[in-house]
């Protein structure tokens, strides 16, 4: 039986090396193990090399040698470590690598921490290597990762003495000795308007204008080309262009989540990209922007341009899970700034550059103590109502951070790690920096304070024409008693009904405007595009999202208000309404709808969403451009809406609370040309809300109005203690400032004196405060008694409940004002804050960091970005890994540039504008794209273009595309900054695309389509070819309208006339003559139709070489 298996093994392995395969057996453990079958001639240097590369080397190379052992040389292999050799070639079972790759328990290697074991293929290779004999070509010994060239600082390189007719500067040297090193010829130089149209695309995402190709094309003066680079880099447009480039690479992203739930990203974030924008057109230096996004509230805390600069951090805030954020934090800011992935050591040592695992949460520790706030902003701002500035602080300064075991987070290691950086890069020097004390009290910065100040007073004046307007309803409860005492009057129980919301009289003004100017003292614009025309206020914007006008004082709870109207246009939805009590975003309102076809009443909440109540709404035909008249009449919780004077709608409201008039539309375009805002006269007769249908109301008796007008008089005595409630708040918060800022030397005094103002003030306040819930609660008790009076029998018990509620609140709350007043003259010198504190110091770790990236003596940072910037220009990188110059980044073809241009953007003050202008400035950059003059020696010696022997040719970006097309029309809105546009308005609203809503659920579609930046991860944008790009630029509603501009621009002329010009304002040059003879063919045979020429245009936009930057 033995000899038979023996004799089948035979076969079998014959029958194995017949087809060129050998099997192996390898005694591991004390037990056999055959190994699967793999070819005969192992290649080292393809097959073994890499195999060990991929498994075994974060362990045993040069940057690390755990047990004394190297794999990454065969003759480092042979040598072994502290447990003799490595392998006995052609004896696997005296191999001790081979036991540890096949071994079952704790000997087993890799570890099964640090990943999966070798495959059964990969043993067998190895073995078969082994057996075979070992053989290895000589190689050099890994030297010693810290001498990795991109982990050596750069230096001045010498600049090679070579000589070509299209050589302009230093860097053309570096390129054209390597062009003599493998035997290329540059092309010539690219024609004038080729070159023109490149810089002004790569500068400022914009082509260039038909004035500004001819101001070129007529310089001949040897400067024409340096002063167009000059003012290319002074328009503002160069921020928005690279601006663009950065949000790439940084990961700009405005915030997503679910509904109105942020989860990623926060609110308010694009003021870091305006911070972007403003930072290049200053030619801010790129090592103080560094600086600026990972510590601006440690460098320049009391600034908050600059705080600006830590949406950075804030962009990368995740809402469920803070070590997510953490880590996308330390893997961007290493990835973008050095250029390096750390990130790999998060769950276990790099498996190819020297970066422990601890080094990773070192790295961690940076950030740990960090968070985000939102400061209350005062400076003009597109947000003006609640303008808030996202900015990061430290706030957990005791916070350790524990290497993750293998990377998860539920197996903290024991012990906390120090902040710092991979040992390999070095160490941070890490002071604590001392906070000024409007930093960590933000309430004492001058504007915080001129703010609640102001906003205080606004309450004092809101509370007197509150007042006023009481005194005012008083006054009508009190003539219209009289009237029913008078001695003539007789009033039956149940008198004849007038006609429904009909008053007897207009009441007193509160709010009356004819709409002839846009009185900004009455009037704050919040959104959309308010102007006067032929006497009228119009708004512009058809924008699908709400644009309003808000009264600056506020209006009687209860009022009738009067509206003109006609709606003009808009997109889908062309609504138009009239708000009251705005608050805020919270507003009840009423609105005429196009689409709709109704007049709804809706309630909008302070989270901006909408309630559409059914017994709201009443169907009516809404045309445009029909003048129609809005009427409300509100008294308490019940509205009576009216459409040129006939009642429409009658709905009880939800609960109010005081607030402004509003006029506004959405998603339309309208014209408004009267407002008048009375107070409600007691006497006024509305319909109430009954069931799908409007009921009137009977006329009040005398004991009804005796009623109503105790309900006037307690809501006036309501009113007269308010006022005094929003002058004691005001009185308080200035003796609160006037001690806080003695307090904390802000302002010279006497702190305690100020003090026991300050307690007696807030006192005294609190008086007035509970003077007013009293005077509430018996506002309560005479609203239920009205309310008992009227109500039908069977509400008899709620009303008596709530009337019994009322009665015990106002007990409770007149012993509370007893006790109060009594502690008034106390002597205390309490008070309350003005508002939160923060830490008085910041750790000082995330500015030691940034300093560190900064450092002239960093090798990377530098190289890092002038990589970005070569890359930007050409389409190629001079590193192909661009966010990786780790061990597996070989020096570069033109790693001598690369290192010149480094120490030269450092040696400039890190401008990146001298950079540009360096790099655009040079003969290689002017290069023409064609490779039709080139030999065929250079076409063979360097087929893609490795040594730039011509420039590259590539597609624009997304934005450049839509930016062009719209800017060809001139139609491109150049309105710098603001909060993100809505990513659907893209064809209506004409902004540069930077300025559109991106986040990684929502992009405009058009910029989809043309590969538009990925939020997740930017670092190099990749170009594809589908057919709806094509689709999009022919049909798109934006190419259509702009191809209609440019050709009726020029409308006068005709034939080649028109040709040649349309080529130069699209293409930016002339036409080939077959392009003139086809499109005079064209146009003649459509007799020089308007039609025939858009239509032109139109191809023209669709055009290669309108697209693609040559």
């Amino acid at each position: 039986m033995i000899i038979r298996q023996i004799h089948l093994r035979r076969n079998l392995l014959l029958l194995i090396l017949s087809f060129g395969f050998t099997s192996q057996t390898v005694k591991a453990q004390g037990e056999s193990k055959t190994i699967a079958p793999v070819k005969a001639n192992v290649n080292y240097l393809k097959e073994i090399k890499p195999l060990l590369r991929d498994k075994c080397f974060s362990c045993h190379s040069s940057r690390k040698q755990e047990g004394g052992l190297r794999l990454d040389a065969a003759s480092l292999i042979r040598q072994g470590g502290d447990n003799g050799p490595g392998y006995v070639a052609r004896s696997a079972d005296m191999s001790l690598v081979l036991k540890r790759v096949t071994a079952d328990d704790d000997n087993r290697m890799p570890p099964a921490k640090d990943g999966a074991r070798l495959t059964g293929i990969e043993i067998a290779t190895l073995t078969a290597w082994i057996t075979a004999g070992a053989d290895a070509p000589a190689e050099a010994i890994p030297e010693d990762p810290s001498r990795h060239w991109s982990f050596v600082s750069p230096v001045n390189t010498e600049v090679p003495q070579v000589t070509a007719p299209w050589i302009r500067s230093d860097i053309d040297r570096f390129l054209a000795a390597e062009h003599q090193r493998i035997g290329v010829i540059a092309v010539g130089e690219t024609s004038r308007s080729t070159l023109l149209r490149r810089i002004s695309l790569a500068l400022t995402g914009l082509p260039p204008t038909l004035a500004e190709q001819r101001a070129f094309l007529n310089d001949n003066s040897e400067t024409a080309y340096e002063n167009t680079v000059d003012r290319l880099l002074q328009s503002p447009q160069y921020g928005e262009r690279w601006a663009r480039h950065f949000m790439d690479i940084w990961r700009y992203s405005d915030p997503s989540g679910y509904g109105k739930e942020i989860r990623d990203g926060r609110e308010h974030i694009w003021r870091w990209r305006d911070w972007i924008v403003e930072s290049l057109n200053a030619d801010t230096g790129y090592d103080q922007m560094i600086v600026e996004m990972l510590a601006a509230d440690e460098a320049s805390p009391e600034s908050q341009s600059s705080l600006r600069a830590t949406g950075f951090l804030a962009r990368n805030w995740y809402k469920f899970n803070r070590n997510v954020w953490l880590d996308n934090i330390v893997e961007h800011s290493s990835k973008a700034f050095l250029g390096l992935t750390v990130n790999c050591a998060r769950c276990h040592d790099h498996k190819y550059d020297p970066f422990e695992q601890q080094g990773y949460y070192r790295m961690r520790a940076i950030f740990e103590t960090h968070d985000l706030r939102d400061d209350p902003l005062h400076t003009p701002s597109p947000d003006a109502v609640n303008a808030k500035l996202v900015r990061a602080y430290d706030a957990h300064l005791n916070r350790q951070t524990f290497t993750f075991l293998r990377g998860n987070e539920n197996r903290p290691a024991a012990d906390p790690l120090p902040p710092g950086l991979p040992l390999i890069l070095g160490e941070l020097s890490i002071e604590p920096v001392p906070l000024p004390v409007t930093v960590w009290y933000p309430a004492l910065r001058p504007d915080n304070r001129a703010a609640a100040i102001k906003a205080a007073r606004a309450v004092v004046t809101n509370a007197e024409t509150a007042l006023e307007n009481a005194r005012l309803a008083l006054t009508a409860s009190r003539m219209k008693l009289a009237q029913f005492q008078a001695p003539k009057t007789v009033i039956d129980e149940s008198p004849q009904i007038p006609s429904p919301a009909t008053p007897p009289d207009l009441g007193v003004p509160v709010l009356t405007d004819d709409f002839s100017i846009l009185n900004t003292d009455r009037w704050m614009v919040e959104s959309g595009k308010w102007s006067v025309e032929d006497g009228r206020i119009v708004q512009s914007t058809k924008a699908t999202k709400q644009h309003r006008l808000v009264s600056t004082i506020s209006h009687p709870r209860d009022f009738r208000a009067k509206l003109r109207l006609r709606i003009t246009g808009g997109e889908t939805y062309k609504s138009v309404g009239l708000g009251f009590d705005v608050d805020g975003q919270a507003m009840n309102s009423v609105y005429l709808s196009v689409s709709g076809t109704k007049v709804q009443f809706t309630n909008q909440g302070a989270d901006g969403r909408w309630q559409y109540p059914i017994g709201g709404m009443s169907a009516l035909p809404i045309k445009a451009g029909q003048d129609y008249v809005l009427e409300l009449l509100v008294r308490d919780q019940l509205l009576n809406v009216l459409i040129d004077g006939e009642l429409k709608v009658a709905h009880n409201l939800p609960q109010r609370k005081a607030g402004r008039i509003s006029v506004w539309a959405f998603s339309a375009t309208a014209e408004f040309d009267q407002l008048d805002v009375t107070t409600l006269p007691p006497e006024t007769h509305l319909a109430v809300a009954g069931s799908g249908s409007v009921t009137p109301t009977k006329l009040l008796t005398k004991p009804q109005l005796e009623l109503a007008l105790n309900v006037s008089e307690a809501t006036a005595e309501t009113a007269v203690v308010h006022l005094r409630v929003a002058r004691s708040a005001t009185v308080a918060l200035e003796a609160r400032i006037a001690v806080e800022t003695v307090k904390f030397g802000l302002s010279a005094g006497d702190a305690t004196a100020l003090a026991m103002v300050a307690g007696r003030a807030s006192r005294q306040h609190t008086v007035d405060q509970l003077s007013e819930q009293l005077a509430q609660a018996q506002l309560k008790i005479e609203q239920a008694r009205q309310k008992q009076e009227t109500a039908a029998k069977a509400a008899h018990s709620k009303t008596m409940a709530e009337l019994q509620a009322a009665e015990k609140q106002l007990a409770d709350l007149q012993k509370k004002l007893v006790t109060a007043k009594g502690q008034l003259d106390n002597g205390s010198d309490q008070y309350a804050p003005l508002g939160p504190q923060y830490p008085k110091t910041s750790s000082g770790r995330r500015l030691s960091f940034a300093q560190w990236i900064t450092s002239r003596k960093n090798p990377l940072t530098a190289r890092v970005l002038v990589n970005h910037v070569w890359m930007r220009h050409f389409d190629e990188p001079l590193l192909e890994r661009i966010f990786d110059f780790g061990l597996r980044s070989d020096k570069p073809r033109h790693a001598a540039l690369l290192d010149y241009l480094a120490v030269q953007f450092m040696e400039d003050d890190w401008s990146l504008k001298k950079l540009n202008k360096r790099i655009v400035m040079a003969g290689v950059y002017r290069l023409s794209s064609s490779s039709s003059k080139a030999s065929a020696e250079t076409r063979g010696a360097d087929p893609d273009n490795h040594t730039l022997w011509r420039m590259n040719t590539r597609r624009m970006e997304a934005e450049v595309v839509r930016d062009s097309v719209l800017s060809l029309g001139g139609s491109l809105d150049l309105t710098r900054g603001g909060p993100p546009i809505d990513h659907t308005h893209g064809q209506t609203t004409l902004r540069r695309s930077l300025y559109f809503r991106q986040d990684k659920e929502r992009q405009m579609t058009f910029l989809s389509l043309f590969d538009g930046a990925k939020v997740n991860e930017c670092y190099q944008r990749k170009s594809t070819v589908a057919p709806q790009q094509a689709l999009a630029m022919f049909n798109s509603q934006v190419t259509a309208g702009q191809a209609k501009k440019i050709a009726d621009a020029h409308a006068a002329l005709n034939g080649n006339e028109f040709i040649n010009i349309s080529f130069e304002h699209v293409l930016g040059r002339t036409p080939h003559p077959k392009e003139l003879s086809e499109c005079l063919e064209f146009l003649t045979e459509l007799d020089n139709s308007a039609a025939a020429k858009r239509q032109l245009a139109l191809v023209l936009l669709n055009h290669n070489d309108f697209i693609t930057i040559r």
